[in-house]
């Protein structure tokens, strides 16, 4: 007699026996990180067909207060060489990523934005011992919101990971504050 096991059973025993799973190097099959990846995926598709100008864009004021960008590389173990040659590729995109989103006509897409930013926290904060590298779960990430099946989504790809380091870098998600700090 043969039995087939669907992937959900598999990722069930996984996770109950973790301990024998670690042991036998089977915990990276485990899908540690998940999240609706469809709203991060209409995200980026509605994102990409609004055209913002130069001048909207000069008019945007950072003022998010947020620690300094190495300190919160340090607090969540980003490399320097993923954040010099990978993340700072996406500067570019993200004060039209901040325009398109506190657009009150995108304010669907901003619901969205905070759902996924919000499931994405709790997932990272829980399973954040699962991965060395923070770009080891940004990777993770990506590979989940990727649908090779969505020809929109294929041709926007890049903007996945813009809108994943825009999250990072804004401090939506990954760790803010060191563990042994005080909080108000």
């Amino acid at each position: 007699m043969l039995n087939v096991l669907g992937e959900e059973t598999i990722q069930l025993w996984l996770r109950e026996y973790s301990e024998i799973a670690k042991t036998l190097g089977l915990n990276k099959l485990l899908m540690p990180l998940q999240f609706y990846e469809k709203d991060l995926q209409e995200i980026v598709i509605a994102f990409s067909e609004v055209k913002i100008s130069k001048e909207e864009l000069r008019t945007v004021q950072n003022d998010l207060t947020r620690i300094p960008i190495e300190e919160k590389n340090r607090l969540n173990n980003l490399s320097k060489t993923y954040f010099d040659n990978v993340l700072k590729e996406s500067y570019s995109d993200f004060e039209k990523i901040k325009n398109f989103l506190e657009d009150p006509k995108n304010g669907e897409y901003k619901s969205k934005y905070d759902n996924t930013i919000s499931d994405l926290q709790e997932e990272i904060t829980i399973k954040r011992n699962e991965y060395h590298f923070f770009e080891e779960i940004l990777h993770h990430l990506y590979k989940l919101t990727l649908d090779l099946n969505n020809d929109q989504i294929l041709m926007k790809r890049r903007l996945i990971r813009v809108f994943l380091h825009y999250m990072y870098f804004y401090c939506d998600i990954g760790k803010k504050v060191s563990e042994n700090a005080e909080t108000g």
